[in-house]
């Protein structure tokens, strides 16, 4: 029976035992990283609403202090990843994907196009890429 390629909460920490057994990789949002290090840590899905939310991206739907937090609370994940890895951080993005997946995942849509008869949104890589110097 295959072992999943993924570790659960409470599992040793991944690649760093001799056992074979042990997986290699470990899935799991940004909070999962605290007291653990990685050679390589990939940020996936780093696009407008999911970091900045979808909220952050229309300025009048967050406001004041909750936007201040939000945005405290966005950095802060991005620095955990970064402090995490101790070899390289990668970060992924998309550019567009249906409009079903992209209203149940609550990212931020700046524009709908028709491709193939189906409704397909464009879809943005996160803001913050220019802040970290990499667009």
């Amino acid at each position: 029976m295959a072992r999943p390629s993924s570790t659960r909460k409470g599992a040793e920490p991944c690649g760093r035992s001799a056992s074979p057994a042990t997986p290699a990789v470990a899935v799991g949002a940004p909070e999962d990283l605290f007291g653990r290090t990685f050679d390589v840590v990939i940020f996936g899905g780093f696009v407008n609403g999911f970091i900045p939310s979808r909220d952050m991206c229309d300025s009048g739907v967050v406001v004041g202090g909750a936007r201040t937090r939000q945005e405290a609370a966005d950095r802060a994940a991005i620095a955990l990843a970064e402090q995490r890895a101790t070899r390289r951080l990668l970060f992924t993005s998309f550019k567009s994907c249906d409009l079903e997946t992209a209203e149940r995942l609550r990212l931020h849509i700046p524009r709908i196009r028709l491709r193939s008869v189906v409704r397909t949104c464009d879809i943005h890589p996160s803001d913050y890429l220019q802040e970290l110097g990499l667009r």
